[in-house]
């Protein structure tokens, strides 16, 4: 009894160290600073994890569920946990991993978390593809598309099935470059078809592509916007799909009409039925359209996409 009591107590220190039970770590940092003799919390929490595991209390689970519940301020409390159940022989497997790079990516800490991939692929532990796909849109936000390319292969290398994420990436990278890799991008696309179902945020990549082509057409992203639209199963529509869209027709100067219907198409598709919304919206169209003398709706035509055999 007397050890049981001893370990809830334990734990009830890791838990109130990631807030928990609320009041994070704020005041044990100022309660710590006054005594210099006193442990700090990362200390602290690396103790307390030492001996769970040394008393093989603490698993790979128990981890990974205190890394989730760190506040992305903490993220060294969840360091410390991890260094301390290494420290005691356990095995940090690559879920656990997965859990420490996204706290440390959401915490700011790119530099860290890209250590922390390094140090995986030295101890030869493959990482999940979903940490590929957190680092290749880490590369992204750090104007690194090589790297994120590199990632890709790195994950195929190891036998990892991407995630339609890591595809979003890839295409993204491709259209980062100037000029972009469409041929590549298309490929790219055509090949996650065949295995899973394409998001908005995958069209809204391949849209980028198109934007960057050189000649530049817009008939080219519209017919990749409305390839999504009628796409079965549905593809749920965001508004940065139809913003990909609105910034093609004003650059290809697509026309008022053109844009207006695009508009009411992506309106009608994301704002709820029987919303206040959705009624102010239908009283102000049929304001406009009754008080329009004339309205020529324009045919909307599709075009076939680029292709190495007939590009634009």
């Amino acid at each position: 009894m007397l050890h049981r009591g001893l370990l809830f107590a334990r734990w009830g220190s890791i838990a109130s160290c990631a807030g928990w039970y609320g009041g994070g770590c704020a005041k044990r940092y100022l309660s710590s600073s006054s005594d210099t003799s006193a442990p700090t919390p990362a200390e602290e929490v690396e103790n307390l994890f030492y001996n769970s595991v040394m008393r093989r209390t603490v698993s790979n689970l128990q981890v990974r569920k205190y890394i989730q519940k760190v506040e992305t301020k903490d993220y060294l409390l969840a360091l410390a946990a991890v260094k301390g159940s290494r420290r005691a022989g356990l095995n940090i497997n690559n879920g656990t991993y997965e859990s420490l790079i996204k706290l440390l990516i959401e915490a700011g800490q790119l530099k860290a978390a890209m250590e922390l991939y390094q140090q995986m692929l030295k101890k030869h532990i493959v990482p999940t593809p979903n940490t590929y796909s957190m680092l290749m849109n880490l590369c992204l936000q750090r104007d690194m598309p090589e790297s994120c390319q590199t990632l890709y292969k790195e994950m195929l290398r190891l036998g990892g099935k991407p995630p339609t994420s890591a595809y979003a990436a890839l295409i993204q990278s491709y259209a980062t470059q100037v000029p972009s890799k469409w041929e590549a991008a298309i490929e790219v696309f055509d090949k996650m078809n065949k295995h899973s179902q394409p998001d908005a945020d995958t069209y809204n990549a391949l849209m980028r592509v198109y934007m960057n082509m050189r000649p530049y057409d817009w008939r080219v992203v519209y017919n990749c916007y409305y390839e999504m639209r009628n796409r079965e199963p549905r593809v749920q529509l965001k508004w940065s799909s139809y913003y990909i869209l609105s910034e093609a027709l004003r650059k290809g100067n697509a026309g008022v009409m053109r844009r207006f219907i695009s508009y009411c198409d992506a309106w009608v598709a994301l704002t709820p039925l029987f919303s206040a919304e959705f009624f102010l919206g239908v009283v102000v169209f049929g304001v406009v359209f009754l008080g329009s003398e004339s309205v020529n709706i324009p045919c909307l035509y599709v075009v076939v996409r680029p292709s190495r055999e007939h590009p634009i």
